[in-house]
């Protein structure tokens, strides 16, 4: 069963219960062979990575998992070089990346991460891509806060922040029957890739991912195919829906460029960045 979840902002949600693990290992191949590491692409002043880790600061996270694997030590490095307060709040792990053998995946990365005691496989990980930027830190307390309500419960294995399907500038025609809607919202909504993924989820990852398959297979497996997609067949995976437009998915130079504008949004920011 799915249940969608509204944003509110009665209380903050108990951090303490969650690990914030960042994926920062993508080679940001539509970006072209020239591009750094995509977690370094620079955006109005600051780095896809370092903006990450300011919103997971400003939703009161203090310790983070930095998941590494294109560009490791340069990830490392300018991640320890931006924040040198932090130093000891971040725990790094990097796969073994190899686009020719073994494809970074996200399913690799977090695997190797709990096989190797980066992430702890008994606490809930809310996942942050490089990549994906939120305009509102509520997202990731109405995220747990979900997880909250279902502690006494088993079965649940994540909590999906989902962006509103598109809404049609148009009106449609169903050809079966004739019927008319104007500018229809299509009822299907987008992972945004922050996902609360519980011990369930975490312990289901660590046994059905064998060590063959992640060193021998070629391709590049995903959590939310080899995880979500199959187990949400027999177990709960819940859905938070933000505010239309409050979240952008920097793929390619293009959206790179919406950057600035979209941080204007942002309630997170210090007004000289924003």
């Amino acid at each position: 069963m799915r249940r969608l979840s509204r944003s509110n902002l009665r209380r903050p949600a108990d951090l303490s219960l969650v690990q914030c693990v960042i994926f920062a290992g993508g080679a940001g191949s539509r970006l072209g062979p020239n591009a750094p590491p995509k977690p370094l692409l620079p955006v109005c002043g600051r780095t896809l990575v370092e903006l990450q880790v300011m919103y997971a600061l400003a939703a009161g996270f203090r310790e983070f998992v930095v998941l590494l694997g294109h560009g490791a030590e340069e990830v490392r490095s300018h991640v320890l070089a931006s924040f040198p307060a932090l130093r000891d709040r971040f725990r790094f792990h990097v796969h073994d990346w190899d686009p020719a053998e073994r494809p970074y995946g996200t399913a690799r990365a977090l695997w190797a991460a709990l096989r190797d005691g980066a992430v702890d496989p008994e606490r809930a990980a809310l996942t942050l891509f490089a990549d994906d930027l939120y305009a509102r830190t509520r997202y990731v307390h109405d995220v747990v806060r979900v997880y909250e309500r279902s502690l006494a419960r088993d079965g649940l294995l994540a909590v999906v922040l989902a962006h509103p399907g598109v809404q049609l500038p148009y009106g449609v025609v169903d050809p079966r029957t004739g019927r008319f809607t104007e500018k229809p919202e299509l009822p299907l909504h987008a992972s945004t890739g922050m996902y609360l993924l519980t011990p369930l989820a975490l312990r289901l990852l660590r046994e059905t991912l064998t060590e063959r398959e992640y060193y021998e297979s070629r391709e590049e497996l995903g959590f939310e195919r080899h995880l979500l997609e199959p187990f949400s067949r027999n177990h709960r995976v819940e859905v938070v829906v933000m505010a239309r437009g409050d979240w952008l998915a920097v793929n390619d130079w293009k959206s790179a460029s919406r950057v600035c504008d979209f941080l204007r949004l942002c309630d997170w920011l210090p007004p000289r960045l924003g």
